[in-house]
């Protein structure tokens, strides 16, 4: 059985520990272990530290679950009100589909159809967009300049970029190339896009 030692902590709280244990304590920790017992003015200081540190800990801990708390209902109050705006918006849709087929059974035609629905996205809900805008088609003519740390690009009259960056002898090799060559060049990179 290992002999037992009793140590005194800083604020002269006793432990019993195992021999080996307790020399290693007061060799490796010895601010704060020690065979006998701290001046009494020591243990006091320490007490009190160890006690504002505790309750230091124990404040921050409060707030931080105050603050977790907080937007817990933050988030709970959001998503509430998603929910409530699109059980208005729902309840408004079957309301106005009542009122119209309410109308219909009576042969009243002044009263409008129920709209359509609208998705989040602003298009009616199964719209298909049928124009998509077009592409801005780029316009000679066309060079290859220097971009910078080692890259080229080619643009257009407008300035804009078509397609990616290319290395130096690429872009001496488009330069040099016919004003016929370059607009196919270009054509076949718009056409990647």
């Amino acid at each position: 059985m290992p002999e037992k030692t009793t140590l005194y902590y800083k604020d002269n709280t006793t432990a019993e520990m195992d021999s080996v244990d307790a020399r290693r304590a007061l060799r490796d920790h010895p601010s704060e272990w020690s065979g006998a017992p701290f001046p009494e003015d020591y243990a006091k200081a320490e007490s009190e530290k160890v006690k504002a540190d505790r309750d230091q800990t124990d404040a921050q801990r409060a707030a931080l679950e105050e603050e977790t708390r907080r937007k817990a209902a933050d988030k709970a109050a959001q998503e509430q009100a998603a929910r409530d705006v699109e059980a208005a918006r729902i309840a408004e849709q079957q309301e106005e589909k009542r009122r119209a087929d309410e109308a219909a059974r009576n042969g009243d035609l002044s009263v409008p159809a129920p709209l359509t629905p609208v998705s989040n996205d602003g298009f009616k809900v199964g719209h298909i967009p049928s124009e998509v805008p077009a592409l801005e088609v780029p316009s000679a003519p066309f060079l290859a300049r220097d971009k910078g740390h080692g890259w080229w690009g080619i643009f257009d009259a407008k300035g804009l970029q078509i397609g990616g960056a290319i290395r130096e002898p690429d872009a001496s090799a488009f330069n040099e190339l016919s004003d016929e060559d370059k607009a196919d060049y270009v054509k076949a990179e718009t056409a990647k896009a």
